[in-house]
């Protein structure tokens, strides 16, 4: 096994983005990938019932 190729501390046992990572890190980045979703989810159901999407928009000029 080699070293964590993100904390730097811990042998790594999994393969994240071709670079090697221990449960630690492969969980945290997991963690995270769920928040962003989750929040992206949100922000969508936002635009959707304001009406206000990116396509929708009308840029503004100065």
């Amino acid at each position: 096994m080699s070293q964590c190729k993100i904390c730097k501390r811990q042998t790594a046992k999994f393969i994240l983005n071709n670079k090697p990572a221990c449960m630690r890190c492969d969980v945290l980045l997991f963690d995270l990938e769920i928040e962003l979703e989750e929040e992206r989810q949100q922000n969508a159901a936002k635009s959707l019932r304001t009406g206000k999407t990116k396509h929708t928009e009308v840029p503004k000029f100065n």
